[in-house]
């Protein structure tokens, strides 16, 4: 009989439940070509039924050394890594290029992603599986997974797909109602919020986010009934994060006093702090405000809370930046709603206003941008055009998620940016944008001296910032600090050419925000 046959006879055998003939059979073809591929790839899958990952591993390794990558293989490799206490995510990925296609094998390879990190590849795994697909579990972790990577608007498409293949879907609900609330939209999020919260009662993650739909809605009464409720059967370990969910329902709805009663069981630490400082300060005492937040900064001295933000605007006392954490925190938090608040509700336009600036300048095309506090990356694609290769740097990991999805950037680095312009080379970049990202800094002369340096000869700065009067620059009650045009003037009166434009960036609470708009040729 040919190795074929009797590799063919060992497989009928192995699918007919007769594992151990199989492998005798398949062993015996080894003594006879210990190089044959087929043989290998059976005792592998026998060996995992087994439980014996590694030696089912050291067969798929054989098959793949003597054979072509094919899927099935692949498959129990990736299986047999898990096993064996290996990393299966890498074989998966193989399988993924090599054409891997079922459905059920997708799903398995994106849980195992999923749960090792690897958020992109899982939406990768995903993706594939979707087309045409008839399970809403599918959908559903499609969405989840794209919501974990930023994928805020596809992660709604999926959650809708999923309910539509089964309506009475309340975990789908419940994650349609949490892609709905990333995206700033908090009253149709408490509908389904509300919808899977009947449907599963008990279910305690789902009773707390529409609480905190309720509360974005403005529906105070209702997210801290929700919430005391909750906080009368939470356990232990639960009980701070209610408390201070309820402390700010209670700020919100005007009843500073009852926020210091449900923060009073709690210990010291930054954020209860900071929310002890709201109430005192609602109250009108401000010295307990001001103790409260020296308390957070001796609690949390990185200042993810903006702590010494708040402190300058009561005690006057300067501060010339946001802190790194406290930027961070902010748009980690806001990446998922960034581009749908800021051009849709607040009119955000400072990319198309740094574009407009741009051809007023009539320089060469740019060979490389660096675009500082990228965000999103609505810089990148207001910029694309002139075919520029363009890097950049934020401190907000989610933000950048979003900005990777553009397909737009060469580079993209998570931190900040006067340690990016210090880490890149002389006469580096032909243009430098800056669009909203130094209303977080007061003192500009360090960011300007370190954008001439990064600057190619005749390379150009452009930047956008909150017009303020009188002082150079200053703190005001949005946290971000507003620059004189006097001030611009001076710190670039060396430049060769310089271009200072009042505008309008945004919208803030229905009134336009007086802006800077700023080009400089050095």
């Amino acid at each position: 009989m040919s190795l074929a046959q009797d590799l063919e006879t060992a497989f009928q055998l192995f699918e007919a439940g007769r594992p151990d003939a199989a492998m005798r059979r398949a062993e015996a073809l080894l003594r006879r070509q210990a190089t044959l591929a087929g043989a290998h790839y059976l005792l592998g899958l026998i060996a995992l039924g087994q439980g014996r990952a590694v030696k089912a591993r050291a067969h798929c390794r054989q098959a793949l050394a003597h054979g072509p990558a094919a899927v099935p293989v692949l498959v129990a490799l990736a299986r047999a890594e898990a096993g064996a206490g290996g990393d299966p995510i890498p074989v998966y990925a193989r399988a993924l290029e090599a054409g891997l296609s079922d459905p059920v094998l997708l799903a398995e390879a994106a849980a195992v992603a999923r749960a090792g990190g690897r958020l992109e590849l899982a939406v990768a795994f995903l993706e594939r599986a979707a087309p045409g697909a008839k399970q809403p579990e599918l959908w559903n972790n499609l969405g989840s997974a794209r919501l974990e990577v930023g994928l805020a608007e596809a992660a709604l498409d999926a959650f809708n797909q999923a309910l539509s293949l089964r309506p009475d879907y309340p975990r789908a609900r419940a994650n349609r109602g949490t892609a709905l609330m990333t995206l700033g939209l908090p009253a149709e999020a408490a509908h389904d919020l509300d919808h899977a919260h009947r449907a599963e009662p008990d279910n305690r993650t789902t009773a707390r986010n529409l609480a905190l739909a309720h509360k974005a809605a403005h529906r105070y009464d209702a997210a801290a009934s929700l919430l005391a409720d909750l906080l009368t059967s939470a356990a232990p370990a639960d009980q701070a994060m209610l408390r201070l969910d309820l402390a700010a329902v209670e700020i919100a709805r005007g009843e500073p006093a009852a926020a210091l009663s449900v923060l009073a069981p709690l210990p010291d630490g930054a954020l209860t702090c900071a929310t002890r400082a709201a109430a005192h300060e609602a109250l009108g005492d401000t010295a307990a405000a001001i103790s409260a937040l020296r308390q957070a900064l001796v609690e949390d001295p990185a200042d993810g809370i903006g702590a010494r933000l708040a402190l300058a605007r009561l005690t006057g006392e300067v501060t010339d930046r946001a802190s790194a954490a406290f930027v961070r925190r902010l748009f980690d938090d806001y990446a998922g709603r960034f581009d749908r608040e800021l051009v849709d509700r607040l009119d955000y336009r400072a990319p198309a206003i740094l574009r407009d600036l741009w051809g007023d300048l009539v320089l060469p095309p740019p060979a490389h941008v660096l675009d500082l506090g990228c965000g999103t990356g609505l810089g990148a694609a207001a910029f694309a055009d002139l075919g520029a290769v363009i890097d950049g740097v934020d401190l907000s990991g989610q933000m950048l998620l979003r900005a990777r999805a553009r397909g737009l950037y060469r580079h993209l680095v998570e931190g900040d940016i006067e340690t990016a312009l210090a880490e890149a080379p002389a006469a580096s970049a032909d243009l430098i944008l800056a669009a909203d990202v130094l209303v977080y800094l007061g003192d500009l002369g360090a960011v300007l001296t370190q954008c001439r340096r990064v600057l190619a000869p005749g390379g150009a700065l452009l930047f956008t910032v909150e017009a303020g009067e009188g002082a150079d620059w200053t703190l005001h009650d949005g946290n971000r600090f507003t620059h004189s045009e006097a001030y611009l003037t001076r710190l670039t009166g060396d430049a060769q050419r310089t271009i200072l434009r009042p505008c309008t960036t945004r919208r803030d609470r229905g009134t336009d925000v007086p802006g800077l708009a700023v080009a400089v040729v050095w």
